[in-house]
């Protein structure tokens, strides 16, 4: 073995070995922690947000159900409340 193939082998040894050192140290460990607040950070926003279109759609759905059962019983009114929420709500 020549002097720099062992020299090469001496620093990616003591490289290995600093690696370790901060795994065992807990630095990685510790950045893995504020992932993982992170993660449930979002996690509870996305849910939220989830929530709020739920109850959105939910809305919605009722207004179709009873612009539909308007349409029904009374096409006039469904007519002019159709009229009044495309030309006077923009």
């Amino acid at each position: 073995m020549s002097i720099k193939n062992a020299v090469v082998l001496l620093i990616i040894i003591s490289l290995l070995c600093t690696a370790f050192y901060f795994i065992k140290d807990g630095i990685i460990k510790s950045n893995t922690q504020v992932i993982k607040k992170d993660f449930i950070f979002y996690q509870q926003q996305i849910d939220s947000l989830i929530s709020d279109i739920y109850s959105k759609e939910l809305m919605i759905s009722r207004y179709e159900i009873t612009l539909e059962l308007l349409k029904e019983e009374d096409p006039q009114a469904a007519e002019k409340f159709q009229s009044i929420y495309n030309k006077q709500t923009e």
